[in-house]
């Protein structure tokens, strides 16, 4: 006798149903890698800060070391006979004895020579804001030397800038060494920018060639334009009416305004 024997497929099928099917979906997490990132540019960032910030000192300690300091500054303008139309070269006012910076050290100026060419010239005044109190200029001293003393400056400077458009000009540069916007003349202070404005044109009327300028440019910037306002009124009345005289004032406006503890801006 034969016994038939039914089964449900569920007791025997070895496939699960769809039902019991659990798709995983492979998650990645990023938030180690981002991690590494982060670290990596927290190292990175300073690094470089610091790395630059040693390279610059370097590169300034050996501009500062390539002249030597003890080097005689000259007194006068034979040495611009065989000058190269693209330096200026350094000359000292140690013959003026109130032309001091205002840590006392003696102030000078440049001269650019044009070949063959004794009618133009360019007189440019620097500038660099100001120091208005003990404080203040104590605070200059530490971050801007070179706004106080003339101990680093080179015997020669490329010319570069605008001044390089210039070559047919005679170029006189005056650097900002006194802090005063070029008007002071007191020891008790030791503030003489208005000594060293007028002993430079001093200087210069001892020159021939300066003595043949037919055209004369006079620019300064910010402080160096202030320096002008201040001082060529009672100076331009000495040169020769057959001059040509030119004045470029740039960025020199101090506006006094309520509130302000510095009394201008």
């Amino acid at each position: 006798m034969t016994s038939s024997v039914s089964s449900s497929p569920s007791s025997f099928s070895s496939t699960p149903s769809p039902e019991l099917i659990k798709t995983r979906v492979p998650t990645k997490s990023y938030r180690i890698e981002i991690g590494l990132v982060v670290l990596f540019l927290c190292l990175t960032i300073p690094s470089l800060f610091f790395l630059t910030l040693i390279y610059r000192r370097q590169m300034n300690s050996i501009s500062t070391t390539a002249s030597p300091p003890s080097l005689p500054l000259p007194t006068d303008f034979s040495f611009l006979q065989s000058s190269i139309s693209k330096h200026f070269f350094r000359k000292s006012l140690i013959n003026y004895p109130q032309a001091r910076c205002m840590d006392n050290t003696i102030a000078s100026y440049y001269v650019r020579r044009a070949n063959n060419n004794h009618a133009r010239w360019l007189i440019y005044f620097d500038g660099g804001w100001f120091c208005y109190s003990k404080e203040s200029c104590h605070f200059r001293q530490l971050y801007s030397p070179n706004l106080m003393n003339s101990n680093n400056f080179n015997e020669k400077k490329s010319l570069i800038g605008i001044f390089s458009s210039l070559k047919q000009y005679n170029i006189i540069y005056a650097p900002y060494c006194s802090s005063d916007l070029w008007s002071g003349s007191s020891n008790k202070t030791h503030s003489h920018g208005h000594d060293i404005f007028h002993a430079i044109f001093d200087d210069l009327n001892s020159n021939k060639d300066f003595q043949q300028a037919k055209q004369i440019i006079f620019t300064g910037y910010s402080a160096g334009g202030l320096g002008l306002l201040l001082n060529l009124p009672d100076l331009l009345p000495k040169f020769s009416p057959h001059i040509d005289l030119r004045i470029i004032i740039d960025s020199a406006w101090f506006i006094d305004y309520h509130g302000n503890i510095n009394g201008i801006s």
